[in-house]
């Protein structure tokens, strides 16, 4: 259903920027038709006639013993599926190994238009606000369409099988992710490098889940090497993949110690990076694609890469330049205008070379460098001065992408800091209800519910209770209660007596590990004062008296087996003490919600909030859906009234926009309930985000 729905969205933009869509079609099946440089031409063509058409599991033994051992470094996941478009239309390609032609050159670009419109949907689905730029900036990517279409590298294939299993990893699918990945190292052993990070990503989004992360990490090692053991034995896989001289790059660029010890860079600042990464508390979209981004641009940032290496980083590094186009927008340019500047001027530029299918004569021809060089300018230099201006522009962008990224953990309280929501009011007003609706949510993963009555001081039946009732403070150690909220938001784990509402008896102390949302909910969630202010959001229950006592008859006479007579002098016994300890956290609030039974038209929801939060998004798509809906201001506080009913489905395509953003910081899929619940849900959500909106906005203009 999922999957469905987002197909449909990616059908949706593709209607809506058609010509966009279109022109990149027709353009990159136009270039890459025709134009071809001698990796595709000379190297990767030649081998996979002779896999497809003589010997598929002999390929590379073949090519290494006849001294051609560049001819295709990659595994076999990427020769099977390169071999399938070459095989489709081998009846209009010559069998001729030294004869490559346009077909030959065809199919191969059409299996990488393929994944080029896959990583086209996974970033669509990241940046729902941003469709048109996605196709501006991705889609017809100059940079892009020059690796994949006119020069002809084949990297968009496993960063497409990367893509997607990010995809399935912000969908809290860790499995399908591991599985991909496998797939996705099967294609280029160098994506390996994305591993450690995705694996970090996981650990700590499956904290509460280790089974899951484990056996992911099992089902990645046997698919990886159930994929590549048949040629383990191969003497020319081995050398033309795993010690191919393209990879031996990567311990190029080294610092002379001593005599005996050079210090090798590129491992050290991918080790740095790692370290770095592991000490985030929590774990985002963001912040992942951003150390992705970052540890594929350290290679092309410290070696002499070729032009397919650019691609591992860019769609990573478009992704920051769509999410913060203002900060990156130039440094982007720089980068593009200095990588054509570079492959233009090099020695080896293969902008007359891409044309040998077409004309001959054009590619036989002197090549910028040569041309230039025979003038008499000294083109080593200029290329070395191009190359570090290429290099610092890159530099540059990933200031920028981390600039962006780190302000958006600094503002985003969820990624540093437990955020905590105390819920308070008297007895059977709904407390448990709402902890449970936020915690269904945002998952049990995400979100820990700590219940107040774990701090009453006696047991059911102590004499203590003959002369103190449990709304006064003194019958609960709200001290205690004070001290691990105070624990909680430091990110350590509390030790807390559980109650039962069963037995009335205290149970065994229980560890309650940290998590990125609290609840407490409680009698006096934030009756003391410094307690109050460590909450991120308070939240106070007040539903009509009748309506309190009705559900508190029905709660502990059906549900708690006690005496309706009982109950009812109990209700009478609290009144006090409610007036005086439990009503008073009212007016320290941010919301107060009631329901009132009218009996004509059934329940309503009365959801009052202070009058800064912005709710008219929501309150307009209630509308629009049906929902009687009443939007009143009076001093500081602003009133929602709501009558009608309202599917969790509706809900949650109301909620599309939230669901995107706590995909992003790491909650996964979650899960909206329908009716007052639901609305519930959807107005706590806004005013949490608005909130945190309000933070990254003053924060950043230096008024706070």
């Amino acid at each position: 259903m999922q999957l469905k729905k987002r197909a449909q969205f990616f059908v949706h933009t593709l209607l809506q920027h058609k010509k966009l869509f279109f022109a990149g079609i027709v353009l990159k099946l136009v270039l890459g038709s025709f134009l071809a440089s001698d990796y595709l031409v000379n190297l990767f063509v030649p081998f996979l006639k002779y896999a497809t058409t003589q010997n598929f599991t002999g390929a590379y033994d073949y090519f290494h013993t006849n001294g051609n051992s560049t001819a295709f470094p990659y595994p076999v996941v990427m020769l099977v599926i390169l071999s399938i478009p070459k095989f489709l239309l081998s009846f209009l390609s010559s069998g001729n190994l030294n004869t490559v032609g346009f077909v030959d050159i065809f199919s191969v670009r059409l299996a990488l238009l393929l994944a080029d419109t896959v990583i086209l949907f996974v970033l669509l689905q990241w940046l729902k606000k941003y469709t048109k730029q996605v196709y501006w900036f991705y889609w017809l990517s100059p940079m892009l369409l020059y690796i994949n279409y006119i020069h002809g590298q084949l990297d968009v294939l496993p960063v497409a099988f990367l893509f997607v299993s990010l995809y399935y990893l912000f969908k809290n699918k860790f499995w399908s992710c591991c599985i991909l990945l496998a797939f996705a190292i099967a294609c280029k052993t160098s994506i390996f490098l994305a591993v450690p990070f995705v694996f970090i990503y996981g650990f700590k989004n499956q904290k509460h889940q280790p089974l899951i992360f484990w056996k992911g990490v099992l089902l990645f090692t046997g698919i990886t090497i159930l994929l590549n053991i048949p040629y383990f034995y191969s003497a020319g896989f081995v050398q033309m993949v795993y010690h191919n001289a393209e990879q031996v790059k990567l311990f190029s660029t080294s610092l002379l110690v001593s005599e005996h010890f050079e210090f090798l860079v590129v491992p050290a600042v991918y080790l740095l990076l790692v370290m770095r990464f592991t000490g985030y508390w929590q774990m985002s979209r963001n912040l992942l694609l951003m150390y992705l981004g970052f540890a594929f641009g350290l290679i092309t940032i410290f070696i002499a890469a070729n032009q397919g290496w650019y691609y591992w980083c860019m769609p990573f590094f478009i992704y920051f330049l769509i999410k913060e186009f203002r900060y990156s927008l130039l440094p982007f340019i720089l980068v593009n205008v200095f990588y054509f500047l570079y492959f233009g001027i090099v020695k080896n530029s293969d902008y007359l070379q891409v044309w040998q299918l077409v004309n001959k004569d054009w590619a036989s021809g002197k090549n910028l460098f040569t041309f230039l060089q025979d003038k008499g300018l000294p083109m080593e230099q200029y290329t070395n001065i191009v190359s570090t201006l290429l290099q610092a522009s890159l530099i540059g962008f990933c200031y920028f992408i981390y600039r962006y990224g780190i302000s958006q953990i600094q503002f985003n309280k969820m990624l540093y800091q437990p955020y905590l929501i105390g819920i308070a009011g008297d007895s059977a007003t709904g407390k448990s209800t709402l902890a449970n609706a936020l915690q269904y949510l945002f998952g049990k993963q995400n979100a820990t519910v700590i219940n107040g009555d774990d701090m009453h001081k006696w047991e059911r039946g102590d004499k203590n209770w003959e002369s103190m009732t449990h709304l006064n403070p003194k019958a609960n150690t709200l001290h205690l209660n004070m001290l691990h909220t105070l624990q909680f938001l430091k990110g350590h784990t509390i030790n807390r007596q559980q109650y039962s509402h069963e037995t009335g008896a205290f149970q065994i102390a229980q560890k309650i590990p940290i998590n990125r949302i609290a609840l407490f909910e409680g009698l006096h969630s934030f009756f003391l004062e410094y307690q109050k202010q460590l909450f991120d959001l308070k939240i106070y229950m007040k539903p009509d008296e009748d309506l309190r006592i009705s559900w508190k008859m029905n709660r502990d006479v059906n549900e708690r087996g006690y005496d309706q007579a009982k109950v009812l002098d109990h209700i009478a016994a609290r009144k006090n003490d409610a007036a005086s300890f439990v009503e008073q956290q009212e007016k320290d609030a941010d919301i107060i919600i009631a329901y009132q039974d009218k009996n004509e038209t059934g329940m309503q929801l009365q959801f009052q909030c202070l009058n800064h939060f912005y709710l008219d998004t929501v309150i307009q798509a209630l509308q629009k859906e049906g929902v009687e809906v009443v939007h009143e201001y009076a001093g500081q506080w602003q009133f929602v009234l709501v009558n009608g009913s309202i599917k969790a489905a509706t809900i949650n395509s109301i909620a599309e926009n939230y669901n995107d953003e706590l995909e992003a910081l790491g909650f996964g899929q979650v899960q909206w309930m329908d009716n007052f619940n639901g609305i519930t849900q959807l107005l706590i959500v806004q005013i949490i985000f608005y909130k945190m909106q309000l933070m990254a906005a003053t924060n950043s203009e230096g008024i706070v």
